[in-house]
């Protein structure tokens, strides 16, 4: 049996490059949950990759990981806290290469 060890998805919105809504939730321990405090380092900002990663820092936070065979809790922490900074990143990156592409 395959067991994620921990999974991130991100969206958000805005306009001119500012963030006007974001949405993070993610999976490392037992039940998925919102990661609300990452969501508003990033709300009302430009997002570039300096925000992304404190916004991961936040979610690596808020992560309720646990202990389990695959992955220690720590481990699943520092991996929600990466993969949050890269995704918003890259997700906000892949929006405004949209939006240009669209001008």
């Amino acid at each position: 049996m395959e067991i994620a060890i921990v999974g991130v998805a991100a969206g958000e919105s805005g306009e001119d490059g500012v963030c006007r809504d974001a949405k993070i939730a993610m999976g490392a321990g037992p039940d998925p949950l919102r990661a609300r405090q990452a969501e508003e380092v990033l709300r009302g900002h430009v997002i570039d990759e300096t925000l992304a990663r404190q916004a991961g820092e936040v979610a690596g936070g808020e992560a309720e990981a646990d202990h389990g065979y695959a992955a220690s809790a720590w481990y699943r922490r520092d991996m929600a806290m990466c993969w949050c900074a890269r995704i918003v990143e890259r997700r906000h990156r892949g929006r405004r290469t949209d939006e240009e592409g669209a001008n």
